[in-house]
């Protein structure tokens, strides 16, 4: 959630790892190498693929998240980013700890001249949880941080990083702080937009993190390349510009009216028919017709 800026990079999922000396090693699997650490270390076995090395308590855990983490890089770049991503010079150092606590994961990069390093992460959980929510979580963050080369906007890394979670957790995200959208205040996305650095409150925090993934969620409509495409657009030139040219909308008032009344609808599905934008789509859908809310501005 909050991130050392400019120089380091720090994500947070929304919901001191010491380590041994390597004292054996030997081939798990295609790609994956076990090591084993000193008795007596918080993480007593290490697993290792082209990307990542991860430390749990057990051989089996490590090897599990480890590949799949390496799965997960190679899906989402792919999904994302329309391409495979190089390996990294230097892999991303993850700790596990699985166990009944609450969801919680934490992810650290630093940009260097125009490159990423030091990739450090940390996940913590039920196992089952951890590997179908935190580790896609997590892991578009590296996807994303690798593919901007600095900083990405913070409503857009984690709005674009909740949306990969597992459907039931985002389901229960829903049912637990979607209402707050349309009966508390919210920011205008202009502000939203700009935004630098996670708020301190923890109520306003998490506004901020269900505000982030419905923008996002209803951006994604149009594409996922389409959403990088816009945020890279908006960082160059600015988010006025990028508005009307990727998705359709006369500016950001106006993307604000439309997703607002998307709310209001109970979020549905638009289909975006090919070389339709999505302004174009939402005109064209009865159910979100967006006649007489242009304008409007954030609504209630």
């Amino acid at each position: 959630m909050s991130r050392r800026y400019p120089v380091a990079q720090h994500c947070r999922s929304l919901c001191e790892c010491r380590r041994g000396h390597r004292i054996a090693s030997l081939v798990y699997g295609i790609g994956l190498v076990y090591v084993g650490l000193l008795p007596g270390s918080a993480f007593s076995s290490t697993a290792e693929t082209a990307n990542f090395v991860v430390s749990a308590e057990t051989a089996p855990t490590a090897a599990l998240i480890a590949e799949t983490a390496e799965e997960w890089r190679a899906t989402l770049s792919r999904e994302w980013l329309g391409r495979d991503l190089e390996d990294w010079t230097e892999k991303c150092v993850v700790r596990v700890e699985a166990a009944r606590a609450r969801l919680s994961g934490d992810t650290t990069y630093t940009l260097i001249r125009g490159d990423v390093a030091r990739w450090r992460m940390a996940l913590r959980g039920p196992l089952d949880r951890i590997l179908e929510t935190l580790i896609p979580h997590e892991v578009l963050h590296t996807v994303l941080a690798s593919h901007f080369r600095e900083a990405v906007p913070r409503w857009a890394d984690e709005g674009a990083a909740l949306s990969v979670e597992a459907p039931h957790e985002q389901d229960r995200l829903w049912k637990l702080q979607g209402e707050r959208l349309l009966r508390e205040p919210r920011q205008r996305l202009s502000e939203l937009f700009a935004m630098d650095s996670y708020p301190e409150d923890a109520f306003e925090l998490r506004a901020f993190y269900m505000q982030g993934a419905s923008v996002t969620q209803f951006l994604l409509m149009a594409g996922k390349s389409r959403f990088v495409e816009f945020i890279t657009a908006g960082k160059a030139n600015g988010w006025e510009r990028a508005v009307p040219e990727f998705y359709g909308f006369e500016d950001i008032s106006v993307l604000e009216a439309a997703w607002t009344h998307w709310l209001l609808q109970e979020r549905p599905l638009i289909d975006i028919a090919d070389g339709q934008s999505l302004s174009q789509a939402l005109d064209t859908t009865a159910s979100i017709s967006l006649v007489g809310v242009r304008g409007e501005g954030t609504g209630p």
